[in-house]
């Protein structure tokens, strides 16, 4: 029982043995396998990088683009304006500031204003720098606020600046008086009357009234022809009814945009044989018409608050634009994408005619 443990045991120490020496051998088998398989595949082909220089660390920023250059200037621009009313003081200082091309000069800055001084001009001479700021103050005390309107309290004026190329620009704005420069203004003296009467010639809806030997006599045929086809469009545009006359009044001179349209259906056009406001006649009866018709539907404020919109915007929609036919809905998009829109409770409470005229209408 002894002898057969023993030979037991040493059986199991050779098994042992044996199995160490073939995990030894076979670990050697693969070290070297490792260490001949480099050697026996294709190395690549490598191009020996050249020398550079030493990284040199720097901080880190961010680039930022260059601002976009400020556009030349190609022409005479009167970039500012106002004018600021002192009721207590009774002063009015109207200030300009204008830019002309880089390579000319202010030769000089015209200022007019609405009253019997203002309308001999104001001249400031040149030669100016650009950019150019301007200023005049009117005294009333000094030089008084005699006007041909004395119940108004708002005052027109204008700026103009020319350069030395010729080239000019005019820009005008209007004053509001307070109530002590309100106080101060005197009414001019009325000139002698002058040795004037209108000639008139009818058609069936409408009086015309003109001076002798303008354009407006020459053409009178065509015109009452123009101004009838108008009628007959804003009428049944309208699904108004009108029997009687309206009176025209064509004057040789170009008033506002060349049209305006007053009570009792009286309305004044512009014409003569340069066309200034480049506005074709038939839009001026068109327009004019539709507010002359309108008047038996609504009447504008004075200040052309919500009745304003409405009078105006009747006008445009029954003339198909403001003064010409225009794509209105698409025009109106645009306007109403941009940043000169003007919202609707805004436009309604006015002064309607005191906003941007073209955004305003559309």
């Amino acid at each position: 029982m002894t002898t057969d443990s023993c030979n037991r045991s040493r059986s199991r120490g050779w098994r042992m043995g044996w199995l160490a020496v073939a995990i030894f051998l076979l670990a050697g088998l693969v070290l070297a396998g490792f260490w001949l398989l480099p050697r026996a595949l294709p190395l690549p082909t490598t191009t020996p990088s050249p020398t550079r220089p030493p990284i040199t660390l720097v901080p880190t920023f961010t680039a930022v683009p260059p601002a976009s250059p400020t556009p030349a200037v190609l022409h005479p621009t009167i970039t500012g304006m106002d004018a600021q009313v002192d009721d207590g003081a009774g002063t009015i200082t109207f200030r300009l500031e204008a830019q002309v091309p880089a390579n000319r000069q202010v030769t000089e800055a015209i200022l007019w204003y609405d009253t019997e001084v203002g309308q001999r001009l104001r001249r400031i001479a040149g030669p100016l720098p650009s950019p150019s700021s301007l200023a005049y103050k009117l005294d009333a005390a000094q030089e008084g606020l005699t006007r041909a309107l004395t119940t108004s309290a708002e005052l027109d004026y204008w700026w103009l600046v020319r350069d030395t190329a010729g080239e000019a620009v005019r820009a005008g704005g209007t004053a509001i008086l307070g109530p002590k420069l309100q106080a101060q203004v005197t009414a001019a003296v009325e000139p002698p009357p002058i040795d004037f009467t209108w000639a008139v010639s009818d058609t069936q809806h409408f009086q015309f009234h003109y001076a002798p030997g303008t354009a407006a006599e020459r053409d009178l045929p065509q015109i009452g022809a123009l101004a009838e086809a108008a009628f007959q469009r804003t009428r049944s545009v309208l699904k108004a009814d009108f029997d009687g006359q309206m009176k025209v009044f064509l004057v040789p001179r170009v008033f506002w945009q060349g049209a305006a349209t007053y009570g009792d259906k009286v309305q004044l056009i512009s014409y003569l044989d340069r066309n200034y406001a480049d506005i074709e006649t038939w839009s001026y009866f068109t327009h004019e018409g539709t507010h002359a018709l309108g008047q038996d539907l609504i009447q504008p404020k004075e200040e052309g608050g919500p009745d304003g919109v409405l009078v105006e915007g009747m006008a445009v929609w029954a003339s198909d634009g403001h003064y010409g036919q225009e794509p209105i809905d698409a025009w109106a998009a645009v306007a109403a994408a941009s940043d000169s829109y003007i919202p609707l409770p805004k436009l309604r409470a006015g002064p309607f005619y005191d906003f941007q005229h073209e955004v305003s209408y559309i």
